[in-house]
């Protein structure tokens, strides 16, 4: 072992002292896991009656709420009198967004029931496609398919090692 060698290894005798290590700062918590009692915990360097801060930041946040409660409020009902002025939707003075759907599923042909329950009427719309098959038409047609599939292949497969003299 080389005399230089011991730069690469930590070796517990040439670690700092625990006292002449610097302290590690502790994080700040943020939003609104912040609280007066907590947040004057964290930083011991600010004075304990540092409440107002943390009071003044959720007034924003609450203030903020508001704005985007209110603003959602706006598009909501503009939507609405959109649908019942050009959609011509029978929804309610206080419409909210069950109404809407509920008026949107009797628009598209579903049945909506008066506890939400919601169905298709009948018949079923794939009946009413153009050449829908049944499902064991289906399977029928599959089995056929196959034993046809396995006839090509067994006749192919002679051939095949015929002519690479396999059999």
């Amino acid at each position: 072992m080389d005399p230089g060698s011991d730069r690469l290894i930590r070796l517990p005798h040439l670690q700092q002292p625990q006292h002449l290590q610097p302290q590690q700062q502790l994080r700040r918590p943020r939003g609104f896991a912040v609280t007066a009692p907590a947040s004057a915990a964290m930083d011991p360097s600010s004075p304990s009656g540092s409440g107002a801060k943390g009071k003044r930041e959720r007034e924003k946040e609450k203030e903020r709420t508001k704005l985007r409660e209110r603003h959602r409020r706006a598009i909501t009902s503009r939507m609405l009198a959109g649908l019942r002025q050009y959609g011509n939707f029978p929804l309610p003075a206080r419409a909210d967004m069950n109404d809407v759907l509920a008026a949107l599923a009797r628009e598209a042909g579903w049945t909506v029931e008066a506890d939400g329950t919601t169905h298709r009427q009948f018949p079923p719309p794939s009946e009413l496609v153009p050449g829908y098959v049944d499902l064991p038409d289906v399977f029928k047609m599959g089995f056929v398919v196959a034993l046809m599939n396995a006839a090509i292949w067994g006749v192919v497969r002679t051939f095949w090692w015929k002519f690479l003299e396999l059999y």
